[in-house]
């Protein structure tokens, strides 16, 4: 089913306010008010002198996989969280760089899935090229990228 872009405005709005209040670190009538104007009027302004196209079809939407995104991904970056926090106290690391690949043919769930994994305790990408991801790992199980891949991505790939 097809979004109205209506529905995808409305969407990138409710996104936009979201980020509005978490920088003004308040919801309050004045703050969600100055941000439904300013995220409307952004939106507005960007599609018709910045990118010369609709948000709906450059960048296609869907605020619920966003929220069921977020909440997967932060569930991971606790569980890594423990994981590293034992690894340290243990003394049981290994760092190294590692090239993995991603599956995913869409230049930004690439970007999303390079960001995931650096919010994730104990890896960082330092480099993306098209669909090869370089990792900082703290613990290096193994360097070939198929099984590092397995390891580093875990699920994450799955959810986008």
């Amino acid at each position: 089913m097809q979004m109205k872009k209506w529905q995808i405005d409305i969407q990138w709005s409710l996104l936009y306010l979201g980020v509005w209040c978490i920088l003004f670190e308040r919801i309050d009538i004045p703050v969600v008010l100055s941000g439904i104007v300013v995220s409307i009027l952004g939106l507005h302004i960007t599609e018709k002198y910045l990118m010369g196209a609709a948000y709906n079809i450059k960048y296609p939407f869907n605020f619920l996989w966003i929220v069921e995104y977020g909440f997967f991904l932060f569930i991971e970056i606790y569980k890594a969280g423990f994981k590293t926090i034992m690894m340290i106290f243990t003394g049981d690391i290994n760092p190294g760089v590692v090239d993995i690949y991603s599956t995913q043919k869409d230049s930004h769930k690439v970007t999303i899935l390079a960001n995931s994994i650096t919010l994730t305790p104990g890896t960082i990408t330092i480099d993306k090229e098209d669909q090869k991801l370089t990792v900082l790992w703290l613990n290096v199980k193994s360097k070939k990228s198929k099984k590092a891949g397995e390891l580093i991505k875990g699920t994450l790939e799955k959810h986008l």
